[in-house]
């Protein structure tokens, strides 16, 4: 009912005042202002939510249709034509001409207070692994501002909704990442910060900045990133540190600047063994190289318009989706050391994120969906779900123990389990230990009424000494015991958190 009233209050209003009127704003130029500037996006929610008026429609014959700009007031919409290659026959227009044109009934249809008409219109069942592994691909998606998973292996959708929907927490979710801890942070262009999720999907924290949404630090960011010891880099779109890539403790206290000048409103970071590779959006745009100690090293790849994802390939080059239209649309694929381009893909345009697959081709996001392209060829194998706002990708390991090294590779003599250090803490501390046989170990966390509270490691080790890396910040100040065991062996300790 509400949909029909829509469509009949919309229909009146620009047929009577707005009729046959065309907007003079171009599709590209509307695309490519509102990803740089996320407040357009609020803007036409505002409007729309006014009006009544939809932000997002998808029609079953493949027809994408976007809230994209503003004109004299009135909200102009993108008809996006081709799914994959959304630059190619798009046009503009206003909602009269569309309710005239498409039969909107019978549509996926998005309000901006998140009323969904259709909503599983076009989108597949989700699939089901196989072989063994738990890995998945994280992509968020800005249409209903979740997260979904797919294969890494062959991009078949596996869950629609890993995190699910958050209209307190996330606008225009662009980045999902694994922690140190385990859990999954999300950074959101317009709310302002990098949100914590446990893998059932369920709100933690803000993460950071820990002190609460703060514009001086993060504002309109994009891709995030973690060290090696667990600190996190960010990425900045617009205000002070527009030029700069922000750090973050293990806690998500903020330690000022890694890097602190020339970045020009960064989008992505990806590291790699020696180096990390930084995509830039402003003049000069393309990708700049940094060691890991935030030191410039050089111009990995001059591209002239709207780099966003970078991604190290099996084979060691680098594939870097590119936003805009025109001769280095498409993924770009580099050499490892950077340079000129020696393949592009352009079966997909207007590419957000980028993924090789384990069988041999690409994941990609743009505007309209998650596709799937030919490594050899470039062109469109398929397009796996339609008519979402999809966003970057990135890996997610279930079974990784992100905090545990092991430290030689001589076998120690005996089992072990030393104090944890340092000791007292806040919020972390590291757990060591020794085993000498292979065997299945446990190293669990519990309060001081026995309660388990943390399991850190639950898995099968080779003999060796291990140090685990145990960030606290989600338990309270107290005494707690951590407790390895492992076959016959089990050993248990003090330790004390200090907040």
């Amino acid at each position: 009912m509400k949909f029909l009233l829509t469509l009949l209050l919309a229909f009146s209003f620009f047929s009577s005042g707005f009729a046959g009127n065309t907007p003079h704003s171009n599709f590209s130029d509307l695309l490519i202002s509102m990803e740089k500037d996320p407040q357009i996006e609020l803007q036409i929610r505002n409007i729309a939510l006014q009006d009544n008026s939809p932000i997002e429609i998808y029609l079953e014959q493949g027809i994408y249709i976007r809230a994209l700009g503003i004109e004299d007031g009135k909200i102009v919409y993108g008809i996006i034509n081709n799914l994959a290659d959304i630059y190619a026959g798009a046009e503009v227009s206003y909602l009269d001409n569309i309710i005239t044109r498409y039969d909107i009934l019978k549509a996926r249809v998005y309000y901006a207070d998140g009323t969904v008409l259709n909503p599983t219109l076009g989108i597949p069942q989700p699939s089901v692994l196989e072989g063994g592994s738990n890995n998945l691909l994280l992509i968020p998606e800005s249409t209903n501002d979740k997260v979904w998973a797919f294969n890494p292996q062959n991009g078949d959708l596996i869950e629609s909704d890993f995190i699910p929907p958050d209209a307190v927490n996330l606008s225009l979710p662009q980045h999902a990442v694994q922690t140190p801890r385990g859990t999954i942070t999300i950074s959101d262009q317009t709310t302002d910060g990098i949100f914590e999720y446990d893998t059932s999907g369920v709100f933690i924290r803000l993460f950071a900045p820990s002190t609460g949404v703060n514009t001086s630090i993060l504002d309109n960011t994009r891709g995030h990133a973690y060290q090696s010891n667990g600190n996190l880099l960010g990425t900045v779109g617009t205000g002070p540190n527009i030029n700069a890539i922000p750090q973050f403790d293990t806690g998500g206290a903020y330690l000022g600047t890694f890097i602190t000048s020339g970045i020009a409103s960064s989008w992505f970071i990806e590291y790699r063994t020696s180096d990390m590779l930084i995509s830039v959006i402003n003049t000069p745009t393309g990708v700049s190289k940094y060691d890991l100690n935030g030191t410039f090293q050089s111009t990995f790849a001059s591209i002239s318009s709207f780099p966003q994802q970078v991604h190290n390939m099996q084979n060691g080059n680098v594939a870097i989706a590119n936003f805009s239209s025109g001769s280095q649309q498409g993924i770009l694929i580099f050499p490892s050391a950077g340079g000129t381009f020696i393949k592009q893909l352009q079966g997909v345009t207007g590419n957000r994120g980028v993924w090789q697959l384990g069988n041999g081709n690409f994941l990609t996001t743009n505007g309209s969906g998650v596709h799937e392209v030919d490594s050899a060829t470039g062109n469109l194998v398929r397009t796996v779900v339609p008519g979402v706002q999809s966003r970057l990708i990135s890996f997610y390991d279930p079974d990784m123990l992100v905090g545990l090294q092991n430290q030689n590779s001589s076998v120690p003599e005996k089992y072990s389990l030393q104090q944890n250090y340092p000791n007292p803490f806040n919020p972390s501390t590291t757990i060591s230990f020794d085993i000498p046989l292979n065997g299945f170990v446990t190293l669990k966390v519990y309060d001081i009424l026995g309660k388990e509270v943390k399991t850190l490691v639950n898995k099968s080790l080779t003999a060796g000494s291990y140090d685990f890396s145990f960030d606290a910040s989600e338990l309270n100040s107290g005494i707690y015991f951590y407790t390895l065991r492992t076959g016959d062996f089990a050993e248990t300790k003090k330790m004390l958190l200090i907040k």
